[in-house]
C-alpha cells in the first residue's frame, strides 16, 4: 500500500498504512510525527497498535505527514 492507494485516511487506513513500512521507516515517520507534528511518541505507537483511538487532530496531522513522505523519508 502507498500513499496513491487513498485520497484521506481514516483511522484503519493509518494503521494499514504504518503497519506496511518497514521497521527504519516506522521509526522515520515516528520521529517525524514527534519532532514536526508535535505528537506523542508512546501514544502514536499506542496508537498505531490499535490499543488506542485517533482523535480527529491525530488523523489530520499523520495525513498531512503521509502526503509528504519526502519530509520524513530522508
Amino acid at each position: 500500500m502507498n500513499k496513491k492507494d487513498f485520497k484521506e485516511f481514516d483511522a484503519v487506513s493509518l494503521r494499514d498504512y504504518y503497519s506496511s513500512l518497514s521497521r527504519s521507516e516506522k521509526g522515520k515517520f515516528l520521529r517525524y510525527l514527534v519532532g514536526e507534528m508535535g505528537l506523542g511518541y508512546n501514544s502514536m505507537v499506542v496508537k498505531f497498535n490499535d490499543h488506542g483511538s485517533f482523535t480527529k487532530s491525530d488523523e489530520v496531522l499523520i495525513n498531512l505527514a503521509i502526503k509528504n513522505e519526502e519530509l520524513w523519508r530522508v
